[in-house]
């Protein structure tokens, strides 16, 4: 059950960097909580564009990017590190852009 908890906590710490990322982008915070979707919609369905590849170095990318196989490991009880390693780096790798986008628009 920990192991669930630590899944939806790093999966919403992603979450948050992604909508932290996209209202950096923009002024108007609908538009940037419409772009955070659609950034998500894409995230999510990383997983789903695995099953329709044939190029097998493609796929087993895509395959890790999956993050339903990632929460699906969470939910039965294996704590990976792949799994923790993935989010945070991907979390960092967002509010780095955003730190980026904060500093390029803070010149206009």
């Amino acid at each position: 059950m920990a192991s669930g908890y630590v899944g939806i906590a790093v999966l919403g710490l992603l979450f948050l960097a992604i909508g932290l990322f996209t209202s950096a982008l923009v002024r108007n915070q609908i538009l940037a909580a419409i772009l955070a979707f659609a950034v998500l919609v894409v995230v999510f369905s990383l997983g789903l564009v695995e099953n329709v590849v044939v190029n097998q170095t493609l796929k087993g990318a895509l395959g890790y990017a999956n993050l339903w196989s990632h929460m699906d490991d969470f939910s039965r009880g294996i704590l990976d590190t792949r799994h923790l390693v993935y989010s945070l780096s991907l979390s960092a790798f967002f509010v780095f852009l955003a730190t980026k986008a904060l500093e390029a628009s803070k010149g206009r």
